[in-house]
């Protein structure tokens, strides 16, 4: 008998949520970005979702891949992350400002991702290797293939 959860579980995903997003509250402090948000539980509903969506992303991306993670991050590109981010962001009503602004919605992220500073792309590196790295961690508790 197999006793594994399935990685979809929702406490699974927001687990990986939380430590990708305070990954990248970390990292946004290192470089000085004018993006640093506040801690996980301080976050606003939407940037919750927005961040549990981002993992969901990943994870679909490797269950479709049908290679389970095998499939490398060749196939997660820091474009497609940034692309897929910007879609769900202007989903949202969110628009590009030079400041981020969650009342007027504006980011300055909100650009394709060539426009990014180096800095700000490897944002999106971080997010997809941290997703599976964690999602390893937890695969002996959980069913990811």
């Amino acid at each position: 008998m197999n006793d594994r959860k399935d990685m979809t579980d929702d406490k699974a995903i927001e687990f990986i949520a939380r430590v990708c997003h305070e990954q990248n509250k970390a990292y946004c402090e290192l470089i000085g970005s004018n993006a640093v948000q506040p801690h996980w539980e301080d976050l606003d509903e939407e940037t919750r979702n927005s961040c549990v969506a981002g993992v969901k992303f990943v994870l679909n991306s490797i269950i479709e891949s049908g290679e389970g993670l095998d499939c490398g991050l060749d196939k997660l590109t820091p474009e497609v992350m940034h692309e897929n981010w910007m879609k769900s962001k202007e989903k949202d009503g969110w628009v590009y400002g030079e400041v981020k602004d969650v009342v007027k919605k504006t980011h300055p992220n909100m650009v394709p991702y060539e426009s990014l500073s180096k800095e700000e792309q490897f944002k999106d590196t971080l997010f997809s290797a941290a997703v599976v790295m964690l999602t390893i961690a937890l695969d002996s508790h959980y069913n990811i293939d």
